[in-house]
């Protein structure tokens, strides 16, 4: 699926890293038995794009318009993921669709 022209993460492998996150995140069980680690791993994985996005292609809002956080904000807020699995996954779900 192209990514949408009004997303902040217009095209390239930003977007693509971006809704591959996405998708993992929602298709991620309950009774997944690594889930933990997946978890773990989506989050480092959404950590690198963050701190990799080049600064002057960071957008100023989100798809539906409301201003968006500097990288350095949405990393904190990454690094201060709750610790139960359930409430890490939706945090990080929401992370990642602010960026889409």
């Amino acid at each position: 699926m192209p990514p949408s022209f009004s997303s902040p993460a217009r095209s390239g492998a930003t977007a693509t890293v971006l809704r591959t996150l996405r998708w993992e995140l929602l298709h991620l069980s309950a009774a997944d038995p690594y889930r933990a680690a997946r978890l773990a791993r989506l989050a480092d994985q959404l950590d690198y794009v963050l701190q990799s996005w080049p600064v002057e292609q960071w957008p100023q809002g989100s798809a539906d318009g409301t201003p968006l956080p500097t990288a350095a904000v949405l990393r904190s807020q990454l690094a201060a993921l709750p610790s139960e699995a359930a409430a890490q996954q939706q945090a990080l779900l929401s992370l990642v669709l602010r960026l889409l």
